[in-house]
């Protein structure tokens, strides 16, 4: 609102004047412009002094320096003196001391101009946004730490990828020139090498992910089962445990289900051990555009800190920091996940949802 729209006055106002502000259940104040263009309360409202743990009579004629003083006082009180001067409405926040704790208040003030145009009076209105600037700072807060995970798999992934080259090279040294006696070991060179390979694949997506500047899903099709059979070369490249996949061609971010899947299977491989021996992944929609997942383990289950972390979202000690980055993700692209114990017979059931859909029984 411009100075010639602002509301005129050409009547010697007071306090009395405003009594019916105290009818209202939100902070009111007047501030007077006194003959030494100091603005100096002439008017408190009974919520505003109940907000603040003021009397009327310890605010009425005194400037916002002398009833909260410090720097919270001064800051106020330059507002008042800015609103004045310059003829327009001002909106501002600050911390107040307020009842004895400091509280954020974000306080509008309105010019109100006598027939010379001249500033007479500033009326007021506060709230306080104590709870908005906790959520704000927590959400900045959260935003940091996910910056600093990005950061975190784009070093550690750049990291493994030497290594990983350089155990891809030692294999073919190895194969030069091996006489094989029929006692397995080729077998196993091969396994090294496959795991090798999509290591390699997996560090190669990861990178990409950390790079990547938005949360947009990379929607490919692809198999279920397949996308399943890779990650258990790298988990389990002997075959050791019995999993069985869902045999479904879907349309999802075949990146993100790889490392959701990769993260949770390896953790019930590590807190199960030799107990785990059969494990399921299916599918379901959960509409048009979302699919939802089931990995079922017949291991020992969740040990609490696992489950409360993909549930509550909180790091915990033990907890791993895998399953931290697997509920960011799921979050982040508008899914969900739960973990709980099955209804029936031991081990965990986690359940989660990724934008795409079933497109149809794999024929591979």
């Amino acid at each position: 609102m411009a100075a010639s729209e602002s509301l005129n006055v050409n009547v010697e106002m007071d306090a009395a004047a405003f009594d019916a502000f105290d009818c209202v259940k939100s902070p009111i104040f007047v501030l007077k412009v006194d003959n030494s263009q100091r603005p100096v309360y002439a008017a408190f409202n009974a919520f505003a002094c109940d907000v603040a743990g003021f009397a009327v009579e310890d605010v009425i004629g005194k400037t916002a320096e002398e009833i909260y003083g410090g720097r919270s006082g001064s800051l106020a009180y330059a507002r008042h003196v800015q609103t004045i001067f310059g003829g327009r409405p001002v909106s501002y926040e600050l911390p107040l001391p307020l009842r004895g704790q400091e509280r954020t208040v974000r306080t509008h003030l309105e010019p109100v101009f006598d027939d010379e145009g001249d500033v007479v009076f500033l009326v007021g209105t506060s709230a306080d946004i104590s709870s908005e600037q906790t959520l704000r700072e927590t959400r900045i807060d959260a935003e940091s730490q996910m910056r600093e995970i990005e950061n975190f798999v784009n070093l550690a992934a750049h990291d493994l990828r030497a290594p990983m080259r350089q155990i891809t090279m030692l294999l073919d040294q190895l194969r030069e020139g091996f006489e094989d006696h029929k006692d397995g070991k080729i077998e196993i060179i091969k396994m090294l090498d496959n795991v090798s390979t999509n290591a390699k694949t997996l560090i190669t997506d990861l990178l990409a992910h950390a790079q990547a500047t938005d949360l947009e899903p990379k929607l490919s099709t692809f198999g279920l089962r397949d996308l399943c059979s890779r990650v258990m070369v790298m988990l389990d490249p002997t075959g050791a445990h019995d999993v069985q996949a869902d045999n479904l061609r879907i349309t999802a971010d075949e990146t993100a289900l790889q490392i959701v899947l990769r993260n949770l299977i390896d953790n019930a491989f590590r807190h199960s051990g030799d107990k785990l021996k059969k494990l399921t992944i299916s599918a379901v929609a959960n509409g048009s555009e979302v699919i939802e997942f089931s990995v079922r383990d017949y291991g020992t289950g969740f040990q609490g800190d696992a489950g409360a972390l993909l549930e509550e979202g909180k790091m915990r000690k033990g907890a791993g920091f895998g399953l931290l980055g697997v509920r960011r993700l799921i979050n982040a692209r508008g899914g969900t996940i739960t973990a709980r114990a099955p209804e029936a017979g031991p081990g965990a059931l986690v359940k989660f949802s990724l934008p795409g859909k079933i497109e149809a029984v794999d024929s591979i």
